[in-house]
Formats: structure tokens, sequence, C-alpha cells
């Protein structure tokens, strides 16, 4: 089954064509499906295979260096609704994930930076063999350690209530960025969102006292080592709109619909553990949002 990948396919529709692929294919429990793709193409067709006879086995090969430390590790998937990301979807782990560091080759400059910003992630919240200070490009020790971090933290937390969460720092602004943009027609990359995301949440966590001073500093340089720019944004009048602060509020990731949640880092190689003993996640204002975009303009001067 040939099937279009791309963010713009993580929608119902998309699902509901693959299902019927799978229908038409004549599969059945005993089925067992290989998904080849990227990213976006293995959320939904990981997700399709988790509902298909309420659950057939698969094997996932990722093609993307995004796709490679991020969407196969960790069971995941899912499709975005209503114009935000990920809003349905399941946890169910692949029979195995094949990783093939060949495709890399078929990837340009800008989709490997892209699976970089996840990569550089990971030793951001884990960094015990000191990687971020041995190199400054792109490895193949990099890849294997970085998809080493994510497998033993989701080994510990596989459903995300508590110790998980810290896989998600940056990406409570991340999903607002992408979802506010996307609906603009201004799409920003996955990667090009989690950077901004990275910086700005540890600017939160610094003015809250959580994080060490100086740390989103130290995530801009290790982003400027590994020659990640963030994206140039006309405006950020957007901060203050409704429309954006609704889709903060949508995120999946929050305790109810009227705080917004996000996890932290402590300083570079440690998350904070949470408000709540490991909880992992703590309350954000909108204000305090704001005040962190303010902030965020002076790394860009």
């Amino acid at each position: 089954i040939l099937f279009k990948g791309g963010e713009d396919a993580k929608n119902i529709e998309s699902l509901s064509a693959l299902l019927k692929c799978m229908m038409t294919s004549h599969l059945n429990r005993e089925s067992q499906l290989v998904l080849i793709g990227g990213g976006a193409f293995l959320d939904l067709a990981s997700f399709a295979c988790s509902l298909y006879h309420r659950g057939i086995n698969f094997y996932t090969v990722p093609t993307t260096l995004l796709s490679m430390v991020d969407v196969c590790v960790g069971g995941k998937n899912g499709i975005n609704f209503g114009g935000v990301k990920n809003q349905i979807g399941t946890f169910t782990s692949s029979k195995g994930v094949f990783v093939i560091p060949s495709f890399l080759k078929t990837l340009n400059e800008f989709q490997m930076r892209d699976g970089m910003v996840e990569l550089l992630k990971h030793f951001m919240i884990c960094d015990k063999e000191q990687m971020l200070l041995k190199y400054d490009e792109f490895n193949m020790d990099l890849l294997k350690q970085s998809i080493q971090i994510k497998k033993e933290i989701v080994e510990k937390d596989f459903h995300e209530k508590g110790l998980r969460r810290i896989l998600n720092i940056g990406h409570t602004i991340a999903h607002g960025l992408e979802a506010y943009f996307s609906k603009k027609g201004r799409p920003l990359s996955h990667g090009e969102a989690v950077l901004i995301g990275l910086v700005i949440e540890t600017l939160i966590a610094e003015e809250k006292d959580i994080a060490k001073k100086g740390t989103a500093g130290e995530i801009n340089e290790i982003f400027k080592k590994f020659h990640l720019r963030p994206p140039i944004l006309s405006s950020f009048d957007f901060v203050s709109s409704l429309e954006f602060k609704n889709f903060l509020l949508l995120d999946k990731k929050n305790k109810d619909a009227h705080v917004i949640f996000m996890s932290f880092l402590q300083e570079i190689g440690k998350a904070a553990k949470g408000e709540d003993a490991l909880s992992y996640r703590y309350p954000v204002t909108i204000d305090e949002i704001e005040r962190a975009f303010q902030s965020y303009q002076l790394f860009l001067a």
C-alpha cells in the first residue's frame, strides 16, 4: 500500500482512507504490516494498525532522522483533529523498529536539521556521556545514544504518567506554534517549532526559579554549535491572540481546560521533577508565556 505522508495527511480523512485500503486488501488479525516512512506517516499508519480489528501487529522502518529519534520509539501514534496536533491517538508499540542509516542519504539539509532538534533535545534531558561536549555535528554515535535515552525513559513510564513527560520539554509551545501557523497558511516544521519552544519554555522555567539562570542561553548556544538557527517570525503579535492561547489550552498534556502545563529542564542534562512529587510538570500562566516571548526576541537580536 502506497500512501501520502506529511503533516497534512495526519487527519481523519486519511485515517479513513487507510483503513479502507486495509479492508480492501483483506487484512485480518493475523496480518503483520511493515510501515516504511517519515514521522507523520508512521503516526498515521501505526494509529490505523492499532484500530484495525482492534489491533494488528506492525513493524516500523523510519526513513527520516526525526522519525528515527522520535516517532518510532515509544508507541505514541495519532492524528491531528480540529486543527490541534495529535488530539486523537493511542499508545501502541510496534513489534520491532528497524533503523537503516542509509535512508539519511536521501534527506536534504533542512530535513536533517529538523531531526537534529529532537535528537539534541534528548541530550539536554540526559547526557551521561557528555555527548554535547564531544561533538558539533551529526554522527552515528549521537543517533544511537539519542534513541537509547528515549527508549530508557519510555520503558520506565510507557503511558506518560510521570517521568515520560520530560520528553515533552519545548512541545507545548511548539505544538501551539505549529497549529497556529498551519492555520494561517505559513506552517512551521516540527523541528523549527520545537527549537523555539525549548528556549521559550526554559525562559519561563528560569523566571519561575525552576531552571538555573542562563539555561535558555546554553540551549541557544548548543543549537548554534550544531548550526541550527530559529526560523524568522515577522511578528510576535500572535502571542497575545485568543487563537494562539486556545491552541495552548487544547494541548493534550494539560490537566484541565483552563490550566496550561509544561515540563521543564532544571539545567542541561537534568529535568525538573514537577510541582507535585515526580509529576514532571508545572502550571504556567499566559502572562508568563507572553513575557518569555518578549525575552526570546533578545536572543534573536
